[in-house]
């Protein structure tokens, strides 16, 4: 029985480390604290280096992209991989200002009743901050095989 839970234990950990994400690689941290063989610690720190890396293994930016960040320290999205992970990025950014910003509304924001109502609070939020860049661009091929690329 000592040997099925300690099969358990090992096949969470391995579904954990298999899991994307920032949650994931802070859980194997705190593992890492936690288990008593010093052995054992070693190997799952290894783990955690290993998601880390997956995790942040991202495309290699063009010229372009680097000329462009430098001068406006802004990353204008060119796949909607990117476009998704910068929304993303903005609903966090948000959710912290409200929580933990000095000058957070997050009374007033509170006192807004309905749905609807919430919605158009952040998509106002998000409108201002997506002023710096545009929509992912998208490539139509026609059945030549040309077409325009788009901004969307």
């Amino acid at each position: 029985m000592r040997d099925d839970a300690q099969d358990a234990r090992n096949m969470l950990f391995n579904l954990l480390v298999e899991m994307p994400g920032k949650e994931s690689y802070i859980a194997i941290r705190e593992l890492i604290t936690q288990h008593p063989d010093a052995s054992f610690r070693e190997w799952m720190t290894h783990q955690a280096h290993r998601r880390a890396v997956l995790d942040g293994d991202l495309p290699l930016w063009t010229a372009e992209q680097v000329r462009g960040f430098g001068s406006s320290l802004t990353l204008v999205p060119t796949t909607n991989r990117e476009l998704f992970e910068q929304g993303v990025l903005q609903l966090l950014e948000l959710k912290h200002w409200l929580e933990e910003g000095n000058e957070s509304p997050f009374a007033a924001w509170q006192a807004v009743k309905g749905e609807t109502k919430i919605r158009g609070l952040v998509a106002g939020n998000s409108t201002g901050a997506a002023q710096s860049f545009s929509a992912a661009r998208r490539r139509t091929n026609f059945p030549t095989g040309s077409g325009p690329t788009s901004g969307c």
